[in-house]
């Protein structure tokens, strides 16, 4: 994921244990943390992250999967390689990168167009950035 604005809704806490949960336009997404700085609190607005090989892809949703992020995406590019394939996808206003393997792009036979969606474990999320106002 490039980057997007979310604004933080609740956060649960237990221990060291944070789950934040997050707004972006009308989407909700969780975020798993260990560290949870001073500055960041609810109604805070952040700058996410996640590194595209974090990214799964499924031409099925499930609600029979641990991925508490499941973002239903349009294929918008393709680069595919020996070993790695790049997909870019459109998810709301804004593009997702995921890199697959090539074998795993063949078997799923990925299009340009298709719609699929975006798998992002909770902890594979990240604040990049606190969002001045």
């Amino acid at each position: 994921m490039k980057s997007l604005s979310a604004t933080i809704r609740s956060i649960q806490s237990s221990g060291k244990v944070n789950l934040l949960t997050l707004t972006h336009s009308s989407a909700e997404l969780l975020m798993l943390t260990l560290e949870l700085g001073a500055s960041i609190k609810v109604a805070s607005k952040v700058e996410l992250t996640a590194k595209p090989t974090s990214v799964a892809i499924s031409k099925r949703p499930s609600d029979e999967l641990s991925f508490e992020n499941q973002l239903a995406s349009k294929i918008v590019s393709i680069k595919s390689g020996e070993i790695l394939t790049v997909l870019t996808l459109e998810w709301l206003d804004i593009e997702i990168e995921s890199v697959i393997t090539t074998v795993a792009f063949k078997k799923l036979n990925l299009k340009i167009g298709d719609n699929v969606t975006a798998l992002i474990k909770s902890s594979s999320i990240s604040i990049s950035r606190m969002i001045d106002e």
